[in-house]
């Protein structure tokens, strides 16, 4: 029952044709230098979590637990993303004007 409200959210959050565009950007995993850790999660599930955060103004502590992303992964992968310039690449591509109905990052400064 959540599940089905979680994914018509995510979908409505991050479309597939959003997504087409982000998935490119989206700086590829690295193996940590010391080794161990857990595997990463799928990047789209982080980034629906960011769009959540960034458009419901949420403080990261209380993403929503079914989204299935913990605030620290969703934050930590917010913070990398952010050095490697991806908000910057996606306004580039175009991807905020078709992003925006709905939502507004650019008002976050992105």
């Amino acid at each position: 029952m959540i599940l089905a409200c979680e994914d018509a959210l995510s979908l409505r959050l991050v479309p597939d044709a959003l997504w087409e565009l982000v998935e490119p950007l989206i700086p590829k995993f690295g193996p940590r230098p010391q080794g161990g850790g857990t595997a990463p999660l799928p990047d789209r599930a982080v980034f629906t979590a960011i769009a959540y955060v960034l458009t419901s103004g949420c403080a990261w502590p209380d993403l929503p637990p079914p989204f299935g992303v913990p605030f620290q992964t969703a934050h930590r992968r917010f913070s990398q993303w952010t050095k490697a310039g991806l908000w910057r690449k996606l306004h580039r591509v175009g991807g905020f004007p078709r992003w925006q109905r709905g939502t507004s990052l650019l008002g976050l400064g992105f």
